[in-house]
């Protein structure tokens, strides 16, 4: 179990191989020197400001 917080987030951004889910692959890229750091601090801001947007359900349509 982990508390998810800013710091979290951007060590997760930063170091995706050092937390790793069990069960799943580390499939997600470094962005280590591809992102700055207000870049960094800006997409956990966004991300904050998503937890006050109502959640919609959708059903996933299978591509074609």
């Amino acid at each position: 179990m982990v508390t998810v917080t800013a710091a979290y987030i951007r060590e997760s951004m930063m170091d995706p191989r050092k937390r790793v889910v069990e069960g799943f692959q580390p499939v997600m890229p470094s962005f280590q020197g591809e992102i700055t750091p207000p870049e960094t601090a800006a997409i956990v801001e966004f991300m904050r400001s998503l937890r006050d947007v109502p959640r919609v359900d959708a059903q996933v349509v299978p591509a074609q």
